[in-house]
């Protein structure tokens, strides 16, 4: 063990109890992980006449934490944060059921009894609550991405995926929901059932938009958690590559004539790198069925690293280190120490192209996705131009108008199943943003609305709504278009760019969007 000591001078000498600060410096005693360091305070009097006394303080201890130590806290909140969210959409679920019972008891009667108004206010109680439990998780997340950012645990593109969770979290409340809040406390007290009613029924909808998003956030979390294990495992095994090089550094510097302590402490040191290797390797074998579920290509690719020749050589000449060290062979040690030196950097290489590959496979299946979907929506736009053009020619009275209408409804279905799709899509990537779907409501309500002047033979009347739908969808396949380009900026696969190209230039101006679309 290294022993310091060192003076930590006091500003007011004539004082009583006071708070000192003081940093002091430890980067020098050359500390491993899991090393400890054992301190404590002597404080001394100015007594002059018979000479100064010593108080001492209770001894100290401070561990430094291994990478392991710091990825188990960091996932321990984690669970904690997943635990908290599906117990906040449980309850979600169970007091719009409550709402919904109220809502149909409040049409049952001309005036709210007393147990009907003291349930209507309990609910309003706990849907304060339930905002109250949304700032903690809030909460919860910041600390997440403190500890992150403190302890530089992942990689950036990680850290801003957990970033766009807390922003999430930070944007589940639609503002309307405080609005409506504050109009069904009103409603109670003037016992207006009406007001009462449809205040209700925007709240209830409120937590319908909650109880989705809730979702979604699980959806995403599980999904970069799966992300963040194999960054995770590819960190740990960097950091221990580093000490191990660090520690085969230290060993090609003894001889046969080094003293027997620096033996032991090499070992010791050994012995702490041996350790984490396993803790790596269980780790790894660990996480493949959870990466399964999103990649299994990855986990293919984990399970044969774990099983490979190079994880089988790295714990053999890890062992084979400690043992010499132990017999005090030093230059048996280098050899050993070397060859376990080169295996590890093997796998950490290996992992790094895990890794690396798994993102771009990701992205690929991402972009296939959102393609489909943007397929779909110029598809949708070209036959929307179609039925426009045909819209507009025919005469006033034309009985081919309900057949037009029901042109428009199969439009209509279509993009319903579209705005599916993208649904589903949204419950794996921040990607698909509010405004994208603000667009695509649009659009559906536009062609509702022509549809409905079409059937009451209103054809004039529905070619604005008709062009109104048609610019929605366009800037939704815009919208997507600039999403792809964000993934292929941020690391997507090859092979789009040009893809990509013909799609934003079809954007620029609304008719070729859908006569280039059409050629794709």
């Amino acid at each position: 063990p290294k022993i310091s000591m060192f003076n930590i001078d006091i500003p007011n000498k004539e004082g009583g109890q006071q708070q000192i600060v003081t940093n002091w410096e430890i980067k020098d005693f050359g500390l491993m992980p899991e090393d400890e360091i054992h301190f404590h305070f002597e404080l001394y009097d100015n007594d002059q006449i018979s000479g100064p006394k010593k108080q001492l303080s209770d001894t100290f201890i401070a561990k430094i934490p291994s990478l392991n130590d710091l990825f188990l806290s960091y996932e321990s909140q984690e669970e904690e944060i997943i635990s908290t969210t599906e117990e906040s959409l449980s309850s979600i679920i169970k007091l719009n059921d409550k709402i919904k019972e109220a809502r149909l008891d409040l049409l049952k009667t001309e005036k709210p009894d007393w147990e009907q108004q003291q349930k209507t206010k309990e609910s309003l109680q706990k849907i304060q609550e339930q905002i109250e439990n949304f700032q903690k998780l809030n909460d919860k997340l910041n600390q997440l991405n403190s500890q992150g950012d403190k302890h530089d645990l992942f990689s950036d593109e990680m850290m801003n995926k957990f970033r766009d969770l807390q922003k999430m979290v930070e944007e589940i409340l639609p503002q309307e929901m405080f609005q409506d809040m504050e109009w069904m406390k009103e409603a109670l007290d003037k016992l207006d059932i009406d007001d009462m009613i449809s205040a209700l029924d925007n709240i209830s909808n409120n937590l319908n938009h909650i109880e989705q998003e809730l979702d979604r956030f699980l959806d995403i979390f599980q999904r970069i958690k799966a992300e963040q294990k194999i960054d995770e495992i590819r960190k740990r095994l960097e950091q221990l590559v580093s000490n191990q090089d660090n520690l085969d550094q230290q060993i090609r510097s003894i001889n046969k004539r080094t003293d027997p302590s620096v033996f032991k402490r090499l070992s010791q040191e050994q012995k702490i790198n041996e350790k984490e290797f396993a803790k790596i390797m269980k780790e790894m074998n660990k996480s493949i069925d959870g990466i399964k579920k999103f990649s299994r290509k990855t986990a293919q690719s984990l399970e044969g690293l774990s099983e490979s020749k190079d994880a089988e050589l790295s714990k053999q000449y890890l062992k084979e280190t400690v043992k010499n060290l132990d017999r005090q062979e030093p230059y048996q040690a280098m050899d050993a120490s070397y060859a376990g030196l080169q295996s590890m950097q093997s796998m950490q290489s290996s992992m790094n192209d895990i890794f690396s590959e798994f993102q771009k496979q990701t992205t690929r299946e991402m972009a296939k996705k959102f393609r489909g979907i943007l397929r779909d929506l110029l598809s949708i736009s070209k036959s929307q131009e179609l039925l426009e053009a045909e819209t507009s020619e025919i005469p006033v009275n034309s009985p081919r108008q309900n057949t037009l209408a029901n042109q428009q409804q199969l439009l209509q279905d279509q993009l319903i199943k579209t705005m599916t799709k993208t649904m589903e899509l949204s419950k794996e990537t921040f990607l698909v943003t509010g405004e994208m779907g603000q667009k695509l409501g649009k659009a559906n309500a536009q062609m509702g609305a022509a549809k409905t002047k079409l059937a009451e033979r209103n054809s004039k009347g529905s070619l604005s709504n008709q062009s109104q739908a048609m610019i929605a969808l366009n800037e939704s396949a815009k919208s997507i278009i600039q999403t792809i380009n964000k993934m292929q900026k941020d690391g997507s696969a090859s092979g789009y760019e040009e893809f990509l190209r013909q799609m934003e230039n079809m954007s620029t101006q609304q008719k070729s969007v859908n006569d280039q679309g059409m050629q794709l």
